[in-house]
């Protein structure tokens, strides 16, 4: 499972349209739906109903969409984190704890 496969699955269950996801995401449609379709192949279940008039979440598109959001977020806080250690320096833990204690 992929970042971008998240990212995009949750960008499409907000949108519920292939077509203006794609643009949004400056992806094409068939790009697209090749991401999703590898997504609903590990996930083991279809995450959306789609024809050529709509695009809705299943049952399991709705259970994913909530757990998959908050994952994501964690990861980007994550992600944000590791970034700001790296800026900050490049010393060990035990090196900063030594340098905060005064010793």
């Amino acid at each position: 499972m992929e970042l971008r496969q998240i990212r995009s699955f949750l960008s499409i269950a907000e949108t519920l349209h292939f077509g203006r996801t794609a643009e949004l995401i400056h992806l094409s449609q068939p790009a697209l739906s090749l991401q999703i379709r590898a997504l609903e192949e590990e996930v083991g279940a279809r995450l959306f109903e789609r024809n050529r008039r709509k695009t809705t979440l299943t049952a399991a598109g709705f259970a994913f969409r909530d757990n998959a959001a908050a994952a994501l977020s964690q990861l980007e806080q994550a992600i944000g984190k590791a970034r700001l250690a790296a800026k900050r320096k490049t010393g060990t833990i035990a090196d900063r704890l030594h340098l905060n204690c005064g010793k």
